[in-house]
């Protein structure tokens, strides 16, 4: 991925998350997550470990699966704020 691509994988994560912290149960939101993870989760080694990690978190986000744990309102804040202040 080059540099453009990661910032609009930073930007298209920042949303998604942003969206979760304001409604954890909208459809539009989970929606997103699904399609982004779909397109940026075999992202792998080409990008940092924060915004695999982000990417991890567009599935507990998107898939209503048994037993699974939803993030924690101030993990995903925080990586909010991370992915916001950190370059590629």
């Amino acid at each position: 991925m080059t540099a453009i691509d990661q910032e609009k994988m930073r930007s298209d994560l920042i949303e998604v998350l942003s969206g979760y912290l304001k409604d954890p149960t909208d459809g539009r939101v989970k929606k997103r997550a699904r399609e982004l993870h779909n397109i940026y989760g075999n992202a792998g080694r080409e990008v940092d470990k924060y915004l695999r990690h982000a990417v991890n978190m567009l599935v507990d986000i998107g898939y209503d699966m048994p037993k699974q744990q939803k993030p924690p309102k101030d993990v995903v804040e925080q990586f909010v704020l991370m992915l916001a202040t950190r370059k590629a």
